[in-house]
């Protein structure tokens, strides 16, 4: 969920945690925790005014977004925002496809390999692009992929392969999660009209009604674009000519066949809907 303008203590608790990783109310906050500042947007240096540094606050960041790298099957991203660490830290990152060679074919399976963050691989060793691309002599090619680490530190280096040479940049999420990295579903879409949308039944195999759903889609166009069963929370332009969309939710129930559609305009199109288990 999202807190409220005006949130009360066991509110701001339940966000913080839940299932494995759940806090207790009455709950002290103590800067041997920083999870009460990493919700608040703040350091540990700084108060907290409390209902005031909660309001409006989710248990999900966006720590950063970089790129672009440059047409390549090489992609590595120096300097890179985790933002802090704290008991159960997840980070979540998005790679995102904008852009191949002009005259380049395109297999059936393009696929990121040998992903790290921060000097740590991921929960899955070989990732299938959800994407769609343009002719062989076009260079449009969208593209869109997720992946789950829990590396050291508050910054560092990303780095990957793809199979053939395409423009990327990344989308770096951080969540309180479950060392397992377990998803809780995940699915995607690719066309070149609009609307596209994708079905996804949301997991919880827990019964804490903790999944975080996330949904990412980038698209060859100036448009901007609108989600629905999800709410949108940022879009970008990483390259001229492509737009990114961003939107989430978490605390979800298991939802069976949940559709999300992301509307804009016509151009190649793809996305990614995630459920994580907390």
């Amino acid at each position: 969920m999202t807190l409220g303008a005006t949130p009360q203590p066991a509110d701001v608790v339940a966000e913080l945690g839940s299932g494995s990783v759940k806090l207790t109310f009455p709950y002290t906050f103590q800067k041997s925790d920083p999870r009460p500042w990493w919700l608040a947007d703040l350091t540990t240096a700084s108060s907290i005014v409390f209902p005031t540094s909660f309001a409006n606050k989710t248990a999900l960041k966006i720590a950063d977004t970089t790129g672009p790298s440059g047409v390549s099957t090489s992609h590595t991203f120096t300097g890179v925002n985790f933002g802090p660490e704290y008991t159960n830290r997840r980070l979540l990152v998005y790679v995102i496809a904008h852009g191949k060679t002009a005259g380049a074919s395109v297999p059936a399976n393009v696929q990121i390999t040998n992903f790290t963050v921060g000097g740590v691989s991921g929960a899955l060793s070989t990732l299938n692009f959800w994407y769609y691309t343009g002719s062989q002599a076009s260079a449009i090619f969208s593209g869109v992929q997720s992946n789950s680490f829990n590396p050291s530190g508050t910054s560092g280096t990303i780095s990957f392969t793809t199979n053939i040479a395409l423009d990327c940049s990344v989308i770096v999420f951080s969540m309180i999660g479950s060392n397992d990295q377990v998803s809780g579903g995940s699915n995607g879409n690719f066309k070149n009209t609009s609307p596209i949308s994708d079905t996804l039944t949301i997991n919880d195999p827990h019964g804490w009604n903790d999944v975080t759903l996330i949904v990412v889609g980038v698209q060859n166009s100036a448009a901007t674009l609108t989600v629905s069963g999800c709410t949108k929370r940022s879009q970008l332009s990483p390259v001229s000519g492509y737009q990114c969309v961003i939107a989430y939710d978490n605390h979800l129930p298991t939802q069976p066949d949940k559709t999300i559609s992301i509307s804009g305009s016509s151009g190649a199109t793809a996305m990614i809907t995630d459920g994580w288990v907390w």
